[in-house]
């Protein structure tokens, strides 16, 4: 299993947080990698082709409506909007219209996907 990490951070910011809490994904795009962020689907299409994956091989998690735009944008289906450790808006209607799935933590993305 590949791990992909699309933020809006600058880079040097997203690497400087992973590398904090022990990560390294196998491909990070960053908000300074594309010209149009999220909800555009463009950094996340990117990471698709540099980590040689089509959307129907991967699931996604995101903490904001803006990354379940973007990572339906790009045709991926399986879709999991994270309550966050900060309170974000969510328009519960669009969400339940892009066909994501709300949950309380990783965990339970975990579960859903079979990996525990």
């Amino acid at each position: 299993m590949k791990f992909i990490v699309v933020t809006s951070s600058l880079r040097r910011n997203a690497l400087s947080v992973l590398e904090s809490i022990g990560l390294k994904p196998d491909v990070l795009v960053a908000g300074d990698d594309v010209d149009r962020g999220k909800p555009d689907p463009e950094p996340v299409l990117l990471a698709l082709e540099l980590a040689d994956l089509s959307p129907k091989e991967v699931f996604a998690v995101g903490d904001t409506m803006n990354d379940v735009k973007a990572y339906r944008s790009a045709g991926i289906d399986r879709v999991y909007l994270v309550k966050g450790d900060v309170e974000v808006p969510v328009d519960e209607p669009e969400l339940k219209r892009l066909g994501a799935h709300k949950v309380e933590s990783l965990c339970d993305v975990m579960k859903l996907e079979g990996l525990t």
